[in-house]
């Protein structure tokens, strides 16, 4: 399966989290692009 990060930046990829946390964990969640940036290094 290909990766789909390396064409998305940290605040998309932080809105998605946000998205499917909020859909699916039934809770806000808070992601940051900060918070997606640290372990892309």
């Amino acid at each position: 399966m290909t990766g789909f990060t390396a064409g998305s930046d940290d605040a998309e990829i932080a809105a998605v989290t946000n998205d499917v946390l909020g859909h699916f964990g039934g809770k806000q969640a808070s992601a940051t692009p900060a918070d997606v940036a640290a372990p892309r290094r």
